[in-house]
């Protein structure tokens, strides 16, 4: 989680773990996913995995724009988000 907070190098990650950073990381970047990046997580969870991986992830995208909306700050005991916002 630190790595990922401070955009910083992975440490040494399992085929399946790649898959999911790197599908996650295209598609939040640019909205789309290249065919290497789908076919290595094709690869990796087959179509049903790759269907329920996308729709997790589009459901915290949704559950994203809903906090955005209505400006649901952090929980009072959190003084900073763990992380980037």
């Amino acid at each position: 989680m630190d790595s990922l907070r401070d955009k910083k190098e992975l440490p040494a990650l399992s085929p399946q773990e790649a898959a999911v950073i790197n599908y996650g990381r295209e598609f939040f970047r640019t909205h789309r996913v290249s065919q290497p990046t789908f076919d290595a997580a094709m690869e990796q969870f087959g179509l049903r995995g790759l269907v329920e991986l996308t729709n997790l992830m589009g459901y915290y995208s949704c559950l994203a724009f809903n906090i955005n909306a209505f400006d649901v700050g952090l929980p009072a005991e959190l003084k900073e988000s763990p992380l980037p916002v």
